[in-house]
């Protein structure tokens, strides 16, 4: 067959020899190319999104199987599995490319930056009370590999270290936030510490009664 070209096909009467008109029918032949895309995947794996197949990615549309001869196309739905190779086709209907691209998967580890967590401090302690690591304070299993932002400078990066006499009650509550997005493939996580100053109590000035 050539593509682009219009085909006529009719019938002939077995008894009578006379001919049908003509269907005319529209040729294209598609030429289904094998998928290209990155053979070695790292593909973020997290508890609440865990990965599929939908998360392979190659050129055009995609069948994916376990072997390069299975015929058993896989669910997008289906989960990935780390270290599994999967082999991807191009598929444009009727038609599916006779190669297989070859992916191999490794999970990726979700950026953790940890959990909140809330601190307070007394007025009267502000002047007293050692440089607090706010690093120390998040809860979870945060990654050491996170960078500080907040409202007062912070030292010794992942640590956060505080100096607490710089702060005050009317600049309460401080809040900082610790972010991780040391993997390319997963978003970036954020935890927050909120250091509450708590005003000293005013017990007013002595004074004498008279009866």
């Amino acid at each position: 067959l050539t593509t682009g070209t219009i085909y006529y096909a009719g019938q002939t009467n077995p008894i009578t020899g006379c001919l049908t008109s003509r269907l005319p029918v529209f040729v294209v032949v598609n030429i289904v190319a094998v998928p290209t895309g990155d053979t070695i995947q790292f593909v973020c794996n997290t508890p609440e999104n865990p990965p599929t197949v939908d998360d392979l990615i190659a050129t055009g549309t995609n069948n994916w199987y376990l072997t390069s001869t299975s015929a058993l196309v896989l669910s997008p739905e289906t989960p990935l599995i780390d270290g599994q190779t999967y082999y991807g086709t191009t598929s444009i209907p009727p038609c599916e490319s006779t190669e297989r691209i070859e992916v191999l998967v490794n999970f990726v580890p979700e950026n953790n930056a940890g959990e909140n967590a809330n601190i307070g401090i007394c007025e009267i302690d502000l002047e007293t009370t050692a440089d607090i690591n706010l690093f120390e304070s998040l809860t979870g299993m945060p990654s050491n590999l996170g960078t500080w932002t907040g409202p007062v400078s912070l030292n010794n990066g992942n640590l956060g270290t505080l100096d607490v006499s710089a702060l005050s009650p009317l600049g309460s509550p401080y809040v900082f936030s610790y972010t991780v997005d040391n993997s390319p493939v997963c978003p970036p996580d954020t935890a927050t510490i909120t250091i509450a100053v708590i005003e000293k109590v005013n017990a007013g000035t002595n004074g004498i009664g008279v009866l």
